[in-house]
């Protein structure tokens, strides 16, 4: 199953079902020089858990991230 990012809302939002998968997602970011997010939290609206981003990011570190999994 791919990660879910909805680039359109403030902030961003980046949705998995499975925990680690985000985690490992954040770290990828982090290490990327994305700073600002929140931490990865179980979503109460739909199964699964979710993270924020808090500022602008480049479509390309997930398609990396996603790539390299």
């Amino acid at each position: 199953m791919r990660v879910s990012v909805d680039w359109d809302s403030n902030p961003i939002n980046i949705w998995h079902l499975d925990k680690p998968v985000l985690e490992n997602l954040l770290q990828h970011l982090k290490s990327n020089g994305v700073r600002r997010h929140s931490i990865v939290m179980h979503d109460r609206e739909r199964d699964g858990f979710l993270f924020f981003v808090y500022e602008e990011m480049e479509p390309q570190l997930v398609l990396a991230w996603e790539q390299s999994r």
